[in-house]
């Protein structure tokens, strides 16, 4: 006799025999992995899946290994919202990948901030200019250094005064 591995999924109560289907207990109905817009797997039968809007992936179908993919930010212009793959590329936009998120905004452009001590961080231009910053372009790097000073060349005071004289 095989080994059974039950599992418990909604109110349905499943036997997982190695090398058999699937088979949801007393329906006699097979079952299989659902994929939710959430990308999380669950047991369900075909009808159970598609009642709530989910992808079936056949009967039979486990969660092991996932079938399922993730959501993750996806960048529509600098807007950030968080779908699975198929979906942000239907939007045109750019899917930053699974399990990422939109907090901090991974579709504002960053660029290089130069500030007064010759500092450089990389940064968004509305942050940069909130902090006094003066931003060098969108995917302008600090190496090197955008913020180096201005080269000056050393004169004393009577050198000066006599070019205005």
């Amino acid at each position: 006799m095989p080994k059974l591995i039950w599992l418990l999924s909604g109110s349905l109560c499943l036997a997982l025999a190695a090398g058999t289907p699937l088979v949801a207990s007393g329906s006699g109905e097979e079952v299989g992995a659902c994929c939710g817009d959430d990308g999380v797997c669950r047991i369900l039968t075909q009808q159970e899946c598609i009642d709530e809007g989910s992808n079936y992936q056949g009967d039979g179908t486990d969660c092991n290994p996932d079938p399922c993919t993730k959501p993750g930010a996806c960048c529509i212009g600098i807007e950030c919202q968080i779908l699975v793959e198929v979906d942000c590329l239907d939007a045109n936009g750019v899917f930053q990948g699974e399990d990422t998120v939109c907090d901090p905004n991974p579709c504002v452009p960053l660029g290089a901030c130069c500030f007064e001590n010759d500092g450089c961080v990389v940064t968004s231009r509305d942050a940069c200019e909130s902090s006094d910053g003066s931003y060098q372009g969108d995917d302008v790097s600090c190496d090197p250094n955008p913020c180096a000073p201005t080269p000056t060349t050393k004169y004393t005071w009577g050198r000066i005064k006599s070019v205005y004289r």
